[in-house]
């Protein structure tokens, strides 16, 4: 995982459309459409989260480090897709995916031929001084995201930790 810039991000994107634009002009249509929604609602955040860092990495890099705000910053700002997460830091969602593992181990041992299919927690939202806002994936699993803050010193204490953001498949379970 590391610091990039909307710059960035908006080049490689770029160069991904004119790729692609020969085999696939309807997908790179719909990007760009995609494109110019995400520009609105980026801006729209902006005006309530002006400190913000781009960074880029696989998707549970991006989930540990929106742990790490949730848990040292607030919770993150406005409907919360935490449950989502490889590591949600979300109640609801942590006791749901507890449910999840437990179903699942259910259905396993004891396949009765009906299922109770993990759904999420029921949709609410909470206020918190950060929100993270993802740009776009640029291979799989993999993307840019920005971290938006309403205050310039949780952006500088985000950005001081952030190097020791080390992720791995073998992350302590017991985190989860």
């Amino acid at each position: 995982m590391e610091i990039s810039t909307y710059s960035e991000w908006e080049e490689e994107e770029r160069q991904d459309q004119e790729r692609l634009a020969p085999t696939y002009p309807v997908s790179v249509q719909y990007r760009i459409e995609a494109q110019r929604v995400l520009e609105h609602k980026r801006e729209k955040l902006l005006r309530q989260f002006p400190f913000t860092a781009v960074a880029t990495g696989e998707y549970p890099e991006h989930d540990y480090a929106r742990r790490w705000c949730w848990r040292n910053i607030s919770p993150e700002n406005g409907r919360c897709d935490a449950w989502l997460s490889a590591y949600p830091a979300c109640p609801f969602a942590i006791e749901e995916r507890k449910e999840q593992v437990r179903l699942r181990e259910k259905a396993d041992k004891d396949f009765s031929g009906e299922q109770k299919w993990y759904t999420g927690p029921a949709d609410h939202t909470h206020e918190g001084d950060w929100r993270f806002l993802w740009l776009g994936k640029t291979d799989y699993d993999y993307g840019y995201g920005e971290f938006c803050f309403r205050n310039e010193r949780d952006l500088e204490n985000f950005l001081v930790v952030f190097p020791t953001f080390i992720w791995s498949k073998e992350w302590d379970r017991e985190e989860r």
